[in-house]
């Protein structure tokens, strides 16, 4: 894999990367991590969202095309180092909550319907107690790693605003956030203004051009057309 063919594949690579954050995002905070109550974590739901090194689900590659992207090449800005640090944290983050939510699933209920026995001595009856003090410490962990995963979800959105400046001529990109712009609010919320801001300026004119260039070049015609009528019928 040489640094041309890299080169030569940036804005696909790029829109990969945002697209996945975007997905991953919303899989973590809508449907793995309950929102009312952080100790419900779903091990399924993670152990799919990660995946194994032989079948890697959507966070591994996520995770491995931002190393191999923004460590390709000598010139990548501080965001783009810094975002491949944050993506990095965030998926070791998640193999960890994966572990722990394992333990709370299938152990800890175990543990904390052991009743003390009678007919056992009082040192067993200690190392149960022993086990059920260990396997709460696991909730508390969950709790910790929850917390360090939303705040490096949100640094990881403050980065991309920052970084998709640089490519802010990727045609592929633009099409992906114009055809996708209800996910991309949902995931930056209040800061989708700043981000279209950053990277399209004012206006999202630029935006949709390139949008619907890209959109002409796959040969979605009609939509082209429809995302450049409505931009001429914009109000000034």
């Amino acid at each position: 894999m040489t640094t041309a063919w890299l080169k030569n594949k940036e804005h696909e690579f790029i829109t990969e990367i945002f697209r996945n954050f975007c997905l991953v995002h919303q899989r973590l905070l809508e449907e793995c991590i309950s929102p009312e109550n952080t100790h419900c974590v779903r091990f399924d739901c993670l152990d799919e969202l990660i995946g194994q090194e032989t079948n890697q689900g959507r966070l591994w590659r996520l995770k491995d095309t931002a190393h191999l992207l923004f460590r390709s090449f000598p010139d990548t800005p501080l965001s783009g180092r810094s975002l491949d640090w944050a993506l990095g944290y965030l998926f070791h983050e998640c193999m960890k909550l994966k572990e722990d939510a394992y333990q709370l699933t299938k152990y800890v209920p175990w543990f904390e319907s052991i009743a003390p026995e009678t007919n056992l001595s009082s040192d067993q009856n200690s190392l149960g107690q022993d086990l059920k003090v260990i396997a709460s410490q696991t909730a508390e962990s969950i709790d910790r790693e929850v917390q360090r995963i939303q705040s490096v979800l949100s640094l990881c959105r403050k980065l991309f605003i920052v970084f998709l400046p640089h490519h802010r001529d990727n045609s592929l990109l633009a099409r992906y956030i114009y055809v996708n712009m209800s996910r991309v609010r949902s995931v930056f919320g209040p800061q989708t203004a700043i981000l279209l801001h950053s990277v399209y300026g004012s206006k999202q004119d630029d935006l949709v051009r390139l949008a619907a260039r890209n959109l002409r070049q796959g040969g979605w015609i009609n939509d082209a057309d429809q995302a450049l009528q409505a931009l001429e019928g914009a109000p000034e």
